[in-house]
């Protein structure tokens, strides 16, 4: 029975959105879960065929691009929408369309592409007074090479629409910086998009840092920290190894949440969940990106297994309109990893893969994500998507999960059978 014939609808609820799903039926609410990338396209970059399948008998699934046909869908059944969520960062721009076609929660309208477009964030953040580090709008390599030589030093390369370090090129030289261009130019993103422009940026060095905010419309809280570990291969840079919780002593800490904050309000991220990336560079905090939506990489899972902050629950009561303080939680006193493993320098057919039946004497091991098996067409390691193995290793002793790290590196293999490319 749902709860007076009301509805949530979430928007591509994929990756860390699938649990909103979950969450949503289990409070009785019918839910529509409402992709705007065919699942074809989907599957094709890796998502699981059961993520477009009813997660119970309260869902329905379907693929929209137009808010008409969700309104007809809605009418269809006879529901309210009680709410409108993003499930993940393809779907913040058409759940914020939505919100304000149905009259609820949701953030600024006017400032929504500024959310999804790394190009218009940059040029929003300036517009606010808000300090960014210097980029230009490219079309084509001439001013991608001219933005080079004037900062006399390496840029990133990216696709203004992407996710994660999909399409996204750090060069030291001008010849990278054409190959990159074109590349962008070229190249659908992670979803199938294909754009006329990228974003080029200085590039700056330090640490790199998840820092996830909640908002409830008019305070703003830190529930998590992250610091990426990133590597490079024979062909590109920044591909994860690692994303690891914070949970020890950080003297930027204040300062990072204090910056992330300013360019959430500077970008209008004023409901629910903001995912913003951060370096710390030269003393300061210096914004990547930030997102309107959950963090990815089943990180809001994770912080609830360490802390019992149960931000599925939190962002469906915020969106919903229920009136909630703010949890009283337990600080994380497990330290937890996420290790993407291994990284391909080629493409080939997997002939072989050793290591697994080391997992089972993994003392930190809490989830493993296999995604890949013998026979699978592989190719050369471009972003986290591309790992063959997830691990999420939890435990008290930092020691025991370095310990466990260093063992599975030394045990896992691959061999490709590079005839069959």
């Amino acid at each position: 029975m749902s709860v007076d014939g009301k509805c949530v609808v979430i928007v591509d609820p994929v990756s860390s959105g699938m649990p909103l799903r979950t969450a949503a039926s289990e409070l009785g609410y019918r839910v529509l879960a409402i992709f705007t990338i065919s699942p074809s396209e989907y599957i094709s970059i890796g998502i699981g065929a059961a993520t477009f399948e009813p997660v119970s008998s309260l869902e329905q699934v379907h693929h929209c691009t137009e808010i008409a046909q969700v309104a007809q869908l809605v009418a269809s059944e006879q529901l309210e929408v009680a709410a409108v969520l993003p499930g993940s960062e393809p779907g913040v721009e058409f759940a914020d369309k939505l919100a304000a076609h149905f009259h609820c929660i949701g953030n600024d309208l006017s400032l929504s592409e500024a959310r999804r477009d790394k190009l218009l964030m940059r040029q929003q953040l300036v517009s606010a007074g808000v300090d960014t580090i210097p980029f230009i709008s490219c079309r084509n390599v001439f001013e991608a090479l001219t933005f080079f030589e004037q900062q006399k030093g390496p840029v990133v390369v990216k696709t203004p629409k992407g996710a994660g370090t999909n399409l996204v090129f750090t060069c030291h030289s001008r010849e990278q910086v054409v190959s990159a261009v074109n590349t962008v130019l070229t190249t659908p993103n992670l979803f199938g998009i294909l754009l006329s422009y990228c974003v080029v940026e200085k590039w700056v060095g330090g640490d790199e840092y998840i820092v996830n905010l909640f908002c409830d419309g008019e305070q703003y809280y830190c529930t998590d920290i992250w610091v990426y570990e990133k590597v490079s291969s024979k062909h590109f840079d920044n591909i994860y190894k690692s994303i690891r919780l914070i949970n020890e002593a950080l003297p930027q800490r204040q300062a990072l949440i204090d910056h992330a904050i300013e360019c959430a309000k500077a970008l209008g991220m004023t409901q629910g969940p903001i995912h913003a990336e951060l370096k710390w560079y030269q003393d300061k905090a210096v914004l990547i990106e930030a997102g309107a939506r959950l963090s990815g990489a089943n990180i809001p899972n994770l912080v609830k297994q360490v802390s019992q902050l149960d931000l599925y629950r939190l962002t469906l009561a915020h969106y919903l309109g229920q009136s909630t303080e703010w949890p009283e939680h337990d600080k994380a006193q497990q330290n937890v990893i996420i290790l993407y493993i291994p990284h391909l320098d080629d493409a080939g057919h997997v002939v072989s893969i050793e290591g697994l039946d080391e997992l089972e004497h993994l003392a930190s091991l809490h989830r493993v994500v296999k995604q890949v098996d013998i026979g699978h067409q592989v190719q050369p390691s471009s972003c986290h998507g591309d790992s063959l193995l997830t691990l999420e290793l939890i435990h008290a002793d930092m020691r025991m999960i370095q310990s466990d790290e260093q063992r599975i590196h030394d045990a896992f293999r691959v061999k490709l059978n590079y005839a069959t490319q």
